[in-house]
């Protein structure tokens, strides 16, 4: 795990990461994860990226588990694909587009996700 600590939002105490909690002991606001990102970048590459997992897990290196036992799927079946829907964004005059989302049967637990479309002008803007 390339957790280094957690760190309070608000006030930056640092508590211990191997502990589970949420919440700053001494102001009550929310912790954020650290990471040792130079261990993180020598680790998690384009490379590893492209031969790796089709899921979630495949971002391990910044995903606070410590050890394989601890890693659960929902069994889906991977990366779901970006389709091009540039034939609507076209008629609206936006621009390229692409829609990413559940094609085919969505898992049960997730029969309420919403898919999205995000249009990108000629300059790679986000519409």
């Amino acid at each position: 795990m390339n957790v280094t600590h957690l760190e309070c939002a608000a006030c930056g105490l640092e508590h211990e990461a191997q502990r589970l909690q949420n919440l700053c002991r001494e102001c009550g606001k929310p912790l954020l994860v650290r990471y040792d990102l130079e261990r993180v970048r020598q680790r998690l590459t384009k490379e590893s990226l492209a031969g790796g997992r089709a899921d979630l897990w495949r971002y391990r290196e910044v995903l606070p588990v410590e050890s394989d036992q601890n890693i659960v799927t929902l069994g889906g079946r991977g990366l779901d694909a970006a389709a091009s829907c540039d034939a609507t964004w076209t008629r609206t005059g936006t621009g390229r587009a692409l829609h990413k989302g559940r094609v085919a049967e969505p898992h049960p637990e997730f029969q309420g996700t919403r898919n999205g479309c995000g249009g990108f002008d000629g300059e790679g803007s986000r519409r």
